[in-house]
């Protein structure tokens, strides 16, 4: 096992859609959803009045008496992960959610009251909060949320909390769109634009579409179809000289029609700068990490001849990992808290050109019984300072749940049993979510994998 000390925090992310169906049937009485669903009106699909609801997943509150009412359409996630959802109703109430966009595929009651709440009271009963639901980014899901009032007050609310622990109660209709759409054909709102970018570098396209519906994206190179271009944004990871003023545009298509983008087009820089080191640390006492500004050649990288490290220290072997710009050295035994240089000759970079590293380059890294490390897309780089006490990190990030996680660990590796305990002595945070703590987790993989989804969430203590 391995087990890490984080940092982090949660940002908001953008969310789409535009708002959710109400129907009302009035003269009904009774305080059942049943006496909904089984009066005339309901079974015809004939409701007095509807109306979109554009703000709330949410009815107005003591509107009238003796009535039912349905609110649907579909939610799109923002995030793929699972999500808890919540109803708070007066009087009775049931919340039902679809795996598809189709209202009766795989149609399936996740939360009810029997009784009454107050208005965004979700707490009455434990039947209005639901199982966690696995829901996938951007995706369409069929959700009804229905509601029947006898006598006095009444309202109707839905809430729901995202993998990464937003709440948001009401469900804000940006993510939800009413039933019966598309409505108009894709309409594009960004175009991409023409990209100017060094060899080796990753070159990135987007475009922008205001539908409320989502729309199926196809992006084109030189006119043909890209296998993996298929979202709204599209990616060349490693660019070279040979992709110089290739033109890239995508096709958004829906049910009404398709329209094409404008053309983008890609130039490409030669690389005529030297890879250098940008970062060498450890991980426990055999492991050693040089990181490159750049990707490099394997020849170069996985030579033995090519490293030394200072203070009787032998490299044992080399490897190039996936990402290009890291080698991953074994060596003999480190000593915690003692201080190494590395030095690195003979290695080339992947241009057109073979950049060479400028021989005896060296980097100085003490070694640390535990690793700094970013995990996803931090909204920065972490850091970490040591003192006789303790540690100071900071980071930032979006959380540890889902499929996005955002965050810094600083982490070693740990086997056997153990039992490790660790003191936050303060917390700064910079948004309501942040968090800091101590979490185990299994190794999978020889680098530090992304946290298991459904993972304990970590607190401060």
């Amino acid at each position: 096992m391995r087990w890490f000390l984080f940092l982090l925090l949660c940002l908001p992310l953008r969310a789409h859609g535009g708002g959710i169906l109400r129907e009302v049937y009035t003269g009904i009485s009774g305080g059942s959803v049943y006496d909904l669903t089984n009066s005339a009106k309901y079974k015809a699909g004939a409701p007095d009045t509807t109306n979109w609801v554009t703000d709330l997943f949410e009815a107005p509150i003591n509107g009238a008496d003796a009535y039912g009412q349905r609110m649907h359409g579909y939610v799109i996630p923002p995030q793929s992960g699972y999500y808890t959802f919540w109803i708070a109703s007066d009087d009775s109430s049931e919340l039902w959610l679809s795996t598809e966009p189709s209202p009766v595929t795989n149609l399936s009651r996740i939360a009810y009251l029997s009784g009454w709440s107050a208005p965004r009271d979700w707490a009455v009963s434990g039947t209005q909060q639901s199982a966690p639901v696995l829901l996938e980014a951007g995706k369409l899901y069929y959700i009804s949320a229905l509601m029947k009032d006898d006598s006095c007050g009444d309202n109707l609310a839905v809430r729901w909390q995202w993998p990464d622990g937003t709440i948001e109660g009401p469900i804000p209709c940006a993510h939800l769109v009413p039933p019966g759409g598309p409505w108009v054909p894709p309409q594009i709102s960004d175009q991409p634009d023409d990209l100017t970018v060094t060899e080796g570098e990753s070159a990135g396209f987007r475009v922008g579409v205001s539908n409320l519906y989502p729309v199926a994206c196809q992006w084109q190179r030189g006119g043909s179809n890209i296998t993996a271009g298929t979202e709204s944004n599209y990616v060349v990871s490693v660019v070279t000289l040979a992709d110089t003023n290739t033109q890239f545009r995508c096709v958004l298509s829906n049910s009404l029609g398709s329209v094409t983008s404008a053309v983008a087009t890609l130039t490409v820089l030669a690389d005529t700068n030297r890879p250098s080191l940008a970062r060498v640390y450890n991980v426990g006492t055999t492991e050693v990490r040089a990181v490159f500004s750049e990707p490099v050649q394997a020849a170069g990288a996985t030579n033995l001849s090519n490293y030394q490290v200072l203070s009787g220290i032998t490299v044992l072997s080399a490897v190039l990992d996936s990402d290009l710009r890291t080698a991953v050295l074994t060596v003999s035994p480190l000593v915690f808290n003692n201080v190494y240089t590395l030095t690195v000759s003979n290695l080339l970079d992947r241009s057109a050109a073979s950049n060479a590293i400028l021989p005896g380059s060296q980097w100085t890294f003490t070694a640390r019984e535990y690793t700094l490390q970013d995990i996803g897309s931090p909204s920065f780089t972490g850091t970490v300072s040591y003192s006789a006490n303790g540690v100071e990190m900071t980071a930032g990030g979006a959380g540890l749940d889902g499929q996005e996680d955002a965050c810094t660990m600083n982490y070693r590796l740990q086997s056997g049993d153990f039992d490790v305990q660790v003191r936050v002595e303060s917390l700064d945070p910079a948004d309501p979510w942040s968090m800091a703590g101590i979490m185990a987790a299994p190794r999978s993989t020889r680098t530090v994998p992304l946290p298991p989804s459904r993972r304990p969430r970590a607190s401060a203590a």
